[in-house]
């Protein structure tokens, strides 16, 4: 069974220095399937829902999250919550930093195509695909995306783990593919290119996967996210570091915002960004631009 190990005080972040503008490396950890109120519903000050149950960690199944499941919602979404004490990290990067509480799933679905609006800002599935689809809903597809737009501008990138990008044509067989465990250690050596996306480990039907779908155990899975943070850290990169903290979709779990939409959670931490500032961002694929600062 896969368990990161317990942070240290020695994993703390420094305390931001002032503000620079010479930010060189934007890291984007993306985990899985939990909705705001699941995990900061209690944060205090958040634009969350305080009031829900205790969930179990870790949670005792998987709640359905395919698009059919996101319609009817209101009735059959799971209404259960973390706390500080399974997730003390998260909440001390949310005051230490911004959390993003109206950031909002760009896909009202699961997995595939809320990891294709991270890569592509598109996608043209609404549920995982799957073998009896259409021919057209059957990946690879040709899209436009964000890492030819880095290597076009003269950037260089770097996914580590992360299916998705075998979905899109031109990104297939990329040289720039690296296994999950590869970023801690070019982190902390202080090779990161100028973007990259990172994922937990991906292992067949491993019972406690560190990207906290369920059934991971949620305070294992931030641990190995503290784990990255701390690399990026030790190799000397922080002060040069803007970090987003990501969760891919909604998971299953409740959000009374049934209006307006479907809020994932996102941390934005980068040197001198603000802890005091509360994120409003529409979506997804504007997520990266969604930080303030002091």
């Amino acid at each position: 069974m896969l368990k990161a190990r317990q942070p240290t005080p020695k994993d703390r972040l420094p305390a931001p220095p002032p503000f620079s503008r010479s930010i060189r490396h934007v890291v984007i950890i993306v985990k899985e399937n939990h909705s705001f109120d699941n995990y900061f519903g209690k944060f205090p000050g958040a634009d969350g829902d305080a009031t829900l149950p205790p969930a179990p960690n870790p949670p005792s199944f998987d709640p359905p999250h395919t698009h059919e499941a996101w319609l009817q919602r209101a009735t059959k979404a799971v209404r259960t919550q973390y706390s500080e004490s399974e997730l003390p990290a998260y909440f001390a990067y949310a005051r230490q930093f911004t959390l993003c509480d109206r950031y909002f799933t760009e896909v009202a679905g699961p997995s595939t195509p809320n990891h294709l609006m991270l890569i592509a800002a598109a996608s043209p599935l609404i549920n995982n695909p799957h073998r009896t689809d259409p021919a057209n809903l059957q990946p690879p597809f040709h899209l436009p995306s964000l890492p030819a737009a880095l290597e076009q501008a003269g950037f260089d990138w770097r996914h580590y783990g992360g299916y998705a990008f075998n979905y899109v044509t031109g990104l297939r067989g990329h040289l720039v593919d690296a296994p999950s465990q590869q970023f801690a250690v070019d982190a902390a050596e202080g090779k990161l290119p100028a973007v990259s996306w990172v994922y937990a480990p991906e292992i067949l039907h491993e019972p406690n996967p560190l990207s906290e779908h369920p059934p991971g155990n949620v305070t294992d899975g931030m641990n190995w996210t503290v784990e990255q943070v701390t690399a990026v850290v030790r190799g000397g990169l922080w002060p040069q570091t803007a970090i987003f903290i990501t969760w891919d979709d909604w998971g299953g779990w409740i959000r009374p915002m049934l209006k307006r939409g479907w809020t994932a959670r996102s941390f934005a931490m980068a040197p001198g960004w603000a802890a005091s500032c509360s994120v409003r961002t529409r979506d997804a694929a504007t997520f990266p631009g969604c930080c303030t600062r002091t």
